[in-house]
């Protein structure tokens, strides 16, 4: 097996946030892929081949829960995990069953609580201390994929200072 290295991407300015290890990294991405794949898999079975659906969807929900306890054991690799859902927007309305969405859900939901959490140990200015407002607000509606869109417009506004 080829490793290529990976180094832990940090906002600037918050030398207290948590650093994702090379190795948890690895494993997040790798966790990232599986779920992307298994996303292509249900978006390209049709619903009339029940028995093909119930698997890919079942194959989705579990690598959405990998991916958040990855996300929980090692809170560092949040940011990039919400870079790479973020940045292919056909994962963060996964079609299925309502279980599934419960599924993503909660993975959403983990990854925009750390980074709230992240956010709010660094120093914002007020118009950013505004914006995690929102974020944190569009969270208390579980509004998740909003507040993930939203709190990554904050971090980019962040990194760009």
């Amino acid at each position: 097996i080829l490793l290529v290295g990976v180094t832990a991407m940090q906002l600037p300015g918050s030398s207290d946030l948590p650093m994702a290890s090379p190795a948890a990294l690895v494993l997040a991405n790798n966790n990232v892929e599986e779920f992307k794949l298994k996303s292509k898999e249900l978006a390209n079975i049709s619903r009339d081949d029940q028995k093909s659906f119930s698997a890919a969807v079942d194959g989705v929900k579990e690598a959405a829960k990998q991916l958040t306890q990855t996300i929980q054991k090692e809170p560092g690799v949040a940011r990039e995990v919400a870079l790479e859902i973020n940045n292919n927007k056909t994962y963060l309305e996964v079609q299925g069953s309502t279980d599934l969405k419960a599924t993503s859900n909660d993975l959403y939901k983990t990854v925009v609580e750390q980074m709230i959490s992240d956010l709010e140990k660094t120093s914002l200015t007020e118009s950013q201390e505004e914006a995690l407002g929102i974020a944190k607000d569009l969270y208390e509606k579980e509004r998740y994929t909003d507040a993930l869109e939203s709190i990554l417009l904050l971090s980019m506004a962040i990194k760009s200072n």
